[in-house]
């Protein structure tokens, strides 16, 4: 129960706030691509990924593929399986959707992600393999990669980026998680994310981002499963957002006076 009618007009100056800043923050991002790799998206079940006109690869002779799967998920009812059983363990395996993306003309962040379930050695022989999965920002000219954020065999997390590597622990098996890397523009700083926690941010160049590759190196007996594959981007708040934030702030404090 209010107390007041002063006490009303408080919440709804901070909810008009409130409101200007979601506004400013959140207005005009847009997905340019995305995809659950589900049957009504063309990814028929057992079909592999290089069927896909959307979607490039760069995989070694011999090496298995990725295919749409249906044992694993994390949304939808299907997901995209890579298994290294027949694998060398000497090629670099990528799958991407090439951008047309400039950020002189486009918005200033842009960020690509997926979700990612890796298992342990299938065959039950405890191999010590150095298999890795994960996701990569590249630019031209290709293989050049900004940042990559990959979990190897031993379940080591690690992020790749200007020039070094670092750790971030280990993650369970059998598990979903979201890897996510986003470029800013406008401060020329890209940043690394395990679902929702930053890992990383540092400087990058301002060269131009060419697209976000899952990938993977196939050292044999592990098996990864990809989905929910996005990449957006979103505008820096226009000058005129800001003022409008800075009116809805100062009426909320002078109306506190």
């Amino acid at each position: 129960m209010f107390r007041s009618g002063w006490e009303l007009g408080e919440l709804k100056k901070i909810a008009c706030s409130a409101a200007v800043l979601a506004v400013a923050a959140g207005a005009g991002a847009a997905t340019l691509y995305s995809t659950g790799f589900e049957p009504s998206q063309g990814c028929a079940l057992g079909a592999g990924l290089a069927g896909n006109p959307a979607w490039q690869e760069q995989l070694g002779a011999g090496d298995p593929d990725f295919t749409y799967n249906s044992s694993r998920y994390h949304t939808g009812s299907q997901s995209l399986f890579y298994d290294t059983a027949a694998a060398s363990g000497n090629e670099q395996e990528f799958a991407w959707v090439p951008l047309s993306y400039n950020p002189a003309t486009s918005d200033k962040i842009i960020e690509g992600e997926v979700a990612l379930n890796f298992t342990d050695y299938h065959d039950g022989s405890g191999e010590l393999a150095n298999s890795w999965f994960g996701l990569y920002a590249f630019h031209s000219p290709q293989p050049n990669p900004f940042c990559d954020i990959q979990v190897q065999s031993d379940h080591s997390l690690w992020v790749d980026a200007a020039g070094s590597s670092h750790q971030y622990g280990v993650l369970a098996a059998d598990t979903w998680y979201t890897f996510r890397i986003r470029l800013d523009y406008t401060t020329n700083k890209m940043s690394a994310f395990l679902n929702d926690t930053q890992l990383l941010q540092t400087n990058f160049g301002g060269a131009v981002v060419t697209d976000f590759s899952i990938g993977a190196v196939p050292a044999g007996y592990n098996t990864a499963y990809f989905d929910d594959y996005a990449v957006r981007t979103t505008p820096t708040p226009e000058p005129t957002s800001w003022l409008g934030l800075g009116i809805g702030l100062a009426v909320l404090i002078r109306g506190r006076k």
